[in-house]
């Protein structure tokens, strides 16, 4: 080693040799290395600063402490909770929903081991206190009422931990608040209290809820000053999804029914009704049932084949209809270019006669009215070559307002298809230009650097203009358009 060698050595560069020190992680490990006398220092500094740890820590104090402790410091948490008068906005609405969360988790862990019964009144309160705490939220998001319904659930867990002692006491109670139910947290109150009622609870509350309709047919008709009653409506609607929760609880399928009639939105249970006799393997009855509802009813769950269309195709070959099935199928791809309903259709053929029918579904979607439902149908089965002709031959179709399709589009044709690709993006980016969408200049911007990039792979032979004579018109046409330009240098695009 030279003498330079030599005193380089001796003297590194701080930013050769020294690496900067690693901060210490923290874990379980290394915090119980501190010692119980400093982490309880920490703990007390870090409740006088947050009051969410505070509440946190008195509740594990509390449990500590024992049973009646822990009642009582659960008990004034809800209570301030129902009695709260700050309004929560949707940017709290988590940590409220966390806090309703940790006290759920309280009552079915620490509570519920220590005393059942405790636990059951614990989480009436909290469902009791739904009103007032939903009155003066923005729950917009759902993360509240969730965490609500979720204490629903986990009361009728602990019903049947706790056991109970008079099952016509508890069918009044969950009456009452099926009724008083304006935020839809009892929904599912029924369904998850009935094992805990059994046979004679889930009896005494048929009963009322079968009161219930019977008052709601003897109440004056609808005038033509009023000609909804909604208060009626309301109470029969819930009866109704009552009593069908009650013959789910049973698998009473004929029960179901009889509710299903009864509710004045009959319509939204077809499909319901559908399933559990599709499951009774009474498939024609199903099929009866599905027969009653207008055409599309729900039509946007079909797209996926989780709608009523799939309902009716099961039922079709429960009842080895086969031919019906696979021209339902057919027909649904005809009609909607749905990819779900070629591909069981096309499953579903002998051999060697797939191919003809997959070539006359290309050309169908090639022909069809919406450029943009043939796109993303020929995308997502996928034919990329069909996909790039449509572009390249319907391209005053395209509205480039549809940025999701076209993006999705573009990734899978710009490699073999650049071509296709740049008319999708100029499509997206003259959009944006034509309507003066400054908020949306950053993604043309994006779009046209992502063009560029493309440009080299397109052939001189090409129908559409090169990307030099595409700019030179852009800037013909939007050269007015001042903050969209920096943009475009931002993006790396020579201008």
């Amino acid at each position: 080693m030279d003498a330079v060698g030599r005193h380089i050595a001796q003297f590194p560069p701080p930013w050769h040799t020294q690496a900067m020190p690693r901060k210490p992680t923290i874990t379980e490990a290394t915090l119980r290395s501190l010692g119980p006398k400093r982490l309880a220092a920490l703990v007390l500094e870090g409740c006088q600063r947050d009051g969410v740890l505070e509440k946190k820590v008195r509740m594990i104090l509390a449990a500590e402490s024992g049973a009646d402790a822990l009642d009582a410091e659960l008990t004034t948490r809800i209570k301030s909770l129902r009695t709260g008068r700050s309004f929560v906005d949707w940017r709290e609405a988590g940590n409220l929903a966390e806090t309703i969360d940790a006290i759920r988790a309280t009552i079915t862990g620490k509570l519920v081991a220590k005393s059942p019964r405790e636990a059951v009144a614990r989480l009436w309160q909290l469902i009791d206190a739904t009103d007032s705490i939903m009155e003066r939220a923005d729950d917009s998001g759902g993360s509240i009422s969730g965490s609500l319904r979720g204490a629903v659930v986990d009361l009728g867990a602990v019903l049947v931990k706790a056991g109970v002692d008079d099952p016509d006491v508890l069918a009044k109670k969950i009456h009452a608040s099926t009724l008083d139910n304006g935020y839809g947290v009892a929904d599912g109150l029924v369904r998850a209290v009935s094992p805990a009622l059994g046979p004679k609870g889930r009896e005494a509350l048929r009963a009322y809820f079968e009161r219930d309709i019977a008052a709601t047919n003897t109440t004056a008709l609808p005038t033509p000053e009023r000609e909804r009653d909604y208060d009626r409506d309301s109470r029969r609607s819930a009866a109704a999804s009552g009593l069908m929760d009650l013959a789910d609880a049973e698998s009473d399928v004929d029960a179901f029914l009889r509710a299903a009639e009864l509710s004045p939105s009959k319509i939204a249970h077809i499909d319901e009704a559908a399933k559990r006799l599709l499951k009774a393997k009474r498939p024609a009855e199903a099929l009866a049932w599905l027969d009653r509802l207008p055409p599309d009813h729900f039509k946007w769950r079909d797209a996926t084949g989780d709608g009523v269309i799939d309902i009716k195709l099961r039922a079709l070959d429960a009842l080895d209809r086969r031919d019906e099935a696979q021209a339902l199928r057919w027909q649904m791809f005809e009609r909607y270019l749905w990819p779900v309903y070629l591909r069981e259709h096309v499953r579903r053929l002998p051999d060697f006669e797939d191919e003809p029918v997959i070539r006359k579904a290309i050309a169908h979607a090639m022909a069809h009215r919406s450029v943009l439902d043939a796109l993303s149908f020929l995308v997502a089965w996928p034919d990329l070559d069909a996909a790039a002709q449509l572009v390249t031959t319907r391209t005053a179709e395209i509205d480039g307002r549809h940025y999701e399709l076209l993006n999705q589009a573009v990734d899978r044709l710009e490699q073999k298809h650049p071509v296709a690709a740049t008319i999708l993006l100029r499509a997206k980016i003259d959009s944006v230009l034509a309507r003066a969408s400054s908020t949306q200049y950053g993604h043309a911007a994006r779009d046209l650097a992502r063009a560029a990039v493309l440009a080299p792979m397109i052939e001189a032979a090409a129908t559409i203009p090169t990307h030099t004579a595409y700019m030179v018109d852009l800037k013909v046409k939007h050269a007015r358009k001042t903050s969209f330009w920096p943009k475009v240098v931002q993006a790396g695009v020579a201008t």
